[in-house]
């Protein structure tokens, strides 16, 4: 019951450092680092390519659990169409997977939006 219960506690701890280190990295400069991310997706040099894949799909993801700091914007507006052309190209089953796990975590967002947009109007 012990090992269960530090397992629980190793696990939430992780989550939380999993939350601030995604929180810390979303939030500096306003999310400019979606900009360098969407760059190095379209690397000629694969091992970037793949590097930048994995992590802005991973900061995407994270944004459906962060609170909503409005960043979900500049993340849209940066790497929607890399994330869309990397579905469409891909022949990896994996980077697929990964693309559409990413764009899921886009419609998460559009439905906030819609929800904001829905009350602003008169």
């Amino acid at each position: 019951m012990l090992y269960t219960w530090n397992q629980q506690e190793e696990e939430r701890a992780a989550d939380d450092w999993e939350r601030k280190i995604a929180s810390v990295l979303v939030s500096h400069e306003f999310g400019i680092l979606f900009e360098a991310l969407a760059d190095g997706m379209k690397s000629r040099i694969p091992e970037l390519r793949s590097a930048c894949f994995i992590s802005a799909t991973w900061l995407i993801y994270m944004l459906t659990i962060l609170p909503d700091t409005g960043i979900q914007g500049a993340a849209r507006v940066c790497l929607l169409k890399p994330f869309v052309n990397k579905l469409n190209s891909a022949k990896d089953i994996e980077h697929r997977i990964l693309s559409m796990l990413a764009l899921n975590s886009f419609l998460h967002f559009s439905g906030k939006f819609q929800k904001q947009s829905q009350l602003s109007q008169p």
